[in-house]
This record gives structure tokens, C-alpha cells and sequence, in this order.
């Protein structure tokens, strides 16, 4: 093990879905509003560890440059440390941003407004890029599209993504595989798809997406979990989650209303 890397940072903490999967079906706490905790904690985990671990690198140097800006030396002659600093500065503001955005709280009683799914998309794929060896996340065909406001709440809509957007990484194990974002829309629903080309759904997740609650089905699994948490976010303004598979993968309709445009 690398000895800058402390033991905290490479041990697995329990799975929060694995914990509410165990809940006796009767427990007064298993309720989707804990479901919905318990799979942002799940979703939350790695992808700070991402961001974690991409900020590692620029924290060591930052240090390492002060060190030579403190004690000018023939080493430091060779550096600009101004351009040097500025560049590190950047990258590490720019993780602590997502990072400040990814803690934001979720509304707990939201009231719906127009939203912009392009501004999810963009900090999900920033995300991702943060991921090193994650699967390929293409969300050009989506941040070039024309979209109408869809109606919901922005933090409700970047947990939602996110979580199918993990799931599907998770899917990928340690295949190199892809993640592809599209968008549609008309005059009153907007349509997000996510396609991967891990393998598909098993029909026990598929049953437990399309269950009613999570009670259900007996032991549903993290992955079906997810899903329905990630469903139920979306259900809150109007919307719906569908998923099938393809030919090449699984994909996964995030529907949303269109935010009514006033009249004249």
C-alpha cells in the first residue's frame, strides 16, 4: 500500500442499501424516505472518493511548491511557480465546488420550478470525469440539444441521475465499457435516457424497479434499490423511470414534465 495513502481511505464501509435491505419489512424506519437517505449515502460514498483521490496529486504538489516558493533554490528557478500554484489552486477549487453541490441537502419539502436538465447532465459527466478508468460517459448529444425547463427541483434531479449513472458503472465491474446520455422532448414530458453497455438487468431487479414498494419483493438487492430510489425521487414532480434492455446493454428513461411555458 502506498504509504501516503491512509488505511481510512482504501477500507470498504458498510453498504447503506445492504443495511436497509436487512430491515424487517414490518420495522416502522423501512419507509422510502429512508431508502432515499440510504441510497444517497450509497451513491454519495465512491463518488467522493473520486473526487477525493483526484485531488490528492494537486494537494501534494501545492505543498511541495510552497516548500520551493519558501526556500528559492536552483530547483525553483527551474519552476514557475506562479503559473504553477494558479493551476493547482484551480483544480482543487474546482473539486471542492462539486463537492459543496454534491453535499447540498435535499429539499425536504420542494416545491417544483423550472430546472434545467443540461445543468445536471454537465455536473454529473464532471463527476464522472473525476472517476479515473470509470466507464466512457458521453453527454454531448445531450449538452448540444435545445431543451425546454423541465419541472422539479435541481438537487431531487442530480440524485437521480447520479444514482443511475453509478449504477451503471457499478454494472460495469472492471470492463471498460460506455455510458451514453441522450434527450428528448415535446410539449409536455422530456425524456433522459441512460444506456450502458454493462450487463443487463437481472429479472429480480427489473421485478423490484416495477414493484409498488420495497417491500414487495423479498431481499431486493442494492441495485434494485437504486433504482427505486432514484424512481421515487423523479415521482415526486410528476415523473416516471423506466428501464429495459437493449441490445448492446440496459437503458433507463428518466420522463419529466415539461415546465409550463406562460401563455402568450
Amino acid at each position: 500500500m502506498d504509504r501516503a495513502t491512509p488505511s481510512w481511505y482504501l477500507a470498504a464501509p458498510p453498504d447503506p442499501l445492504e443495511a436497509y435491505a436487512e430491515m424487517p419489512d414490518d420495522s416502522p424506519l423501512s419507509h422510502i424516505e429512508l431508502l432515499a437517505q440510504a441510497n444517497r449515502a450509497a451513491v454519495l460514498e465512491p463518488v467522493l472518493r473520486w473526487l477525493l483521490h483526484d485531488m490528492r496529486n494537486p494537494v501534494q504538489a501545492l505543498c511541495m511548491l510552497t516548500e520551493l516558493a519558501a526556500e528559492p533554490n536552483e530547483r525553483a528557478t527551474q519552476v514557475n511557480l506562479t503559473e504553477a500554484l494558479s493551476e493547482f489552486c484551480r483544480r482543487i477549487s474546482g473539486d471542492l465546488g462539486l463537492i459543496a453541490r454534491l453535499l447540498r441537502p435535499l429539499p425536504e419539502a420542494p416545491s417544483p420550478a423550472p430546472i434545467s436538465i443540461a445543468d445536471s447532465v454537465r455536473f454529473v459527466a464532471e463527476l464522472v470525469g473525476k472517476h479515473h478508468g470509470a466507464p466512457r460517459l458521453d453527454p454531448s448529444p445531450v449538452l448540444a440539444a435545445a431543451l425546454p425547463a423541465a419541472r422539479g427541483t435541481q438537487e431531487h434531479l442530480d440524485l437521480a441521475l447520479l444514482s443511475l449513472v453509478v449504477n451503471s458503472i457499478e454494472g460495469q465491474g472492471k470492463r471498460s465499457g460506455w455510458i451514453r446520455l441522450t434527450a428528448t422532448s415535446d410539449t409536455s414530458t422530456l425524456r433522459l435516457q441512460v444506456q450502458d453497455d454493462a450487463p443487463r438487468l437481472s429479472p429480480a431487479v427489473m421485478a423490484e424497479l416495477l414493484a409498488d414498494s420495497t417491500t414487495s419483493a423479498p431481499n431486493p438487492s442494492p441495485s434494485g434499490l437504486r433504482l427505486i430510489a432514484a424512481r421515487s425521487l423523479v415521482r415526486r414532480w410528476g415523473g416516471e423511470l423506466r428501464a429495459e434492455e437493449t441490445a448492446e446493454g440496459n437503458r433507463f428513461d428518466l420522463i419529466v414534465q415539461v415546465w409550463p411555458r406562460p401563455p402568450g
